[in-house]
């Protein structure tokens, strides 16, 4: 994460560390737990993949 922080804005990159650990945290649940996710969390955790793809591919790189 420090290697990245180099290249992209510390904000575009602690949102897209949180989105995507959530996201890991709850696939994980969901497999190795059998926690059940209703269909509004999984709409959820798929917006969240959607728009850190949609801000990672607009974000500005530091030279």
């Amino acid at each position: 994460m420090t290697f990245v922080m180099d290249k992209l804005p510390i904000a575009i990159v602690y949102a897209t560390w949180s989105g995507l650990g959530i996201f890991t945290i709850a696939l994980l649940g969901y497999f190795f737990f059998k926690q059940t996710l209703a269909w509004q969390a999984i709409v959820g955790l798929f917006l969240i993949v959607i728009g850190v793809i949609l801000v990672n591919s607009f974000t500005i790189k530091i030279n």
